[in-house]
């Protein structure tokens, strides 16, 4: 996570306009944990670019005792994405966490390869939200 600034730097510089919140002390990390989280957030920032443009990426970090969270939220845009599809109506029945994709298939995998949970949907607004948890402290 210490290369974090970096990338959001990165995607910044690509278009899209990012706040990062961080919340509890932030501590090293096990490293299987720390490499997963980086992953994460690259994926989600990637998928934010792809499918919503330019657009507004919120990334929270959560530095607790026993486990790190992240949450990468996106505004969506009015059009849906880039190549002119809607996003998904968050009313219709089909809404809802989903994982679909295989960048989040392999997110999931990832995140499940540490004991973590992976949530990830649409939101009501027409944006997006991937939501990690793992955890830091041996099993």
């Amino acid at each position: 996570m210490d290369r974090l600034a970096d990338l959001v730097e990165g995607f910044r510089a690509a278009g899209l306009t990012i706040d990062t919140v961080v919340s509890g002390t932030p501590s090293a990390l096990p490293a299987a944990v720390d490499l997963i989280a980086y992953r994460a957030v690259q994926e989600s920032l990637t998928n934010v670019h792809k499918h919503a443009g330019r657009t507004t990426a919120v990334v929270e970090l959560d530095y607790r005792p026993d486990v790190f969270a992240l949450t990468v939220t996106n505004a969506g845009t009015p059009t849906g994405s880039r190549n002119g599809a809607r996003l998904a109506d968050p009313n219709s029945a089909t809404a809802g966490p989903s994982i679909t994709g295989f960048g989040l298939l392999g997110m999931r995998e990832r995140v499940g390869s540490v004991g973590g949970k992976l949530r990830a949907g649409p939101t009501g607004d027409g944006g997006f939200v991937t939501a990690v948890s793992l955890p830091v402290l041996p099993s």
